[in-house]
């Protein structure tokens, strides 16, 4: 039987682990660079700078306190591999390659050190290639794309440039005392609003002493779960499997750092209704346990239906949790 959801949230490091996709093409209004190439938008704590190639895919770096990683947004499926390949002129940098849901997106669920990023700011050509198999090709030269790995970067460290504002770290780090976090009933789940543009809300409980947490996240009528950690990195793999009603669920995770997995898919149908019925719920990637947790007596599943009232911006017990995500 796992830990007890009985422990409350730490309200310090709340609103640190709402969900950020690990890779999210710039929106249309995000502001391009004077060669009229390269855009950064600023969402969710993170930069994300983009150029759109040839035929419609397109190139994204993510900066992240100014820290930056790559990923490659395809129209079709991309082909299967384990290495994502960047080779920049005659100089190819090689890391493990993760993928977004339907195989369309390919990323580095990583950072790139010095040298890498050395080897980028100078390339007058880039090849992106997933275990040697050339996936996209684009010229560099004349874009500004030494600008784009500067700016996401700076942009991350919450500094101003030609993109305008940087990420607000003192709004996304800047400490919450527990008492400001409104809990249910139970003392067990804090529900907090998401404030991005897309909306949602987070539902979420500590369910190891050290510091290991249970997310349930809503956007529109997407539902998924996560787990996080305040403390130790998180193990990686590549199956994951969901048990909860009696009824097990193969998943693929996806992960934000070393901290973050959350389920790349929907909870939907038959899962979301194993899931209601559930008195406890492990999270398993390959094979050992991420995650084991006692649902009885913490206001599941109402918990659910609240989340969903929450997604859609309507009030309640949880409303003065906004704050803790500038909401």
């Amino acid at each position: 039987m796992g830990a007890p959801l009985f422990r409350r949230v730490l309200a310090a490091v709340a609103a640190s682990f709402v969900v950020v996709s690990s890779a999210a093409a710039a929106p249309e209004d995000a502001v391009m660079n004077k060669e009229g190439f390269w855009s950064i938008d600023v969402d969710d704590g993170s930069c994300a700078a983009s150029m759109t190639l040839q035929g419609g895919a397109v190139l994204l770096l993510r900066g992240d306190r100014g820290e930056v990683s790559a990923a490659l947004f395809s129209r079709t499926a991309l082909p299967k591999g384990k290495t994502l390949g960047l080779v920049a002129d005659d100089q190819a940098i090689e890391v493990p390659a993760a993928f977004g849901e339907g195989r369309t997106v390919v990323y580095y669920d990583g950072v790139f050190d010095a040298a890498s990023l050395s080897r980028l700011r100078g390339a007058r050509q880039l090849r992106i290639l997933i275990d040697g198999r050339p996936v996209a090709a684009m010229t560099l030269e004349g874009t500004g794309f030494p600008g784009a790995i500067d700016g996401v970067a700076a942009c991350s460290k919450g500094e101003s440039g030609w993109w305008g504002n940087g990420v607000d770290l003192a709004a996304a780090d800047g400490p919450v005392s527990d008492s400001d976090i409104v809990y249910n009933k139970e003392d067990a789940w804090a529900l907090i609003p998401i404030g991005s543009k897309e909306g949602g809300c987070l539902a979420q409980a500590v369910i190891e002493a050290d510091g290991r947490l249970l997310q349930f996240l809503q956007k529109g009528d997407f539902v998924t779960i996560a787990v996080a950690s305040t403390g130790k990195a998180l193990r990686r793999g590549r199956k994951g499997l969901l048990e909860f009603g009696g009824e097990r669920f193969d998943f693929v995770p996806a992960y934000d750092g070393r901290s973050y997995m959350m389920v790349d898919g929907d909870l939907a149908g038959e899962p979301l209704t194993a899931l209601r019925a559930a008195r406890d719920l492990t999270v398993r990637v390959d094979g050992k346990p991420l995650a084991e947790v006692n649902l009885e007596g913490t206001g599941f599943p109402l918990i659910l239906d609240e989340l969903a009232a929450c997604a859609r911006g309507e009030p309640g017990w949880w409303t003065a949790n906004a704050k803790v995500s500038g909401g």
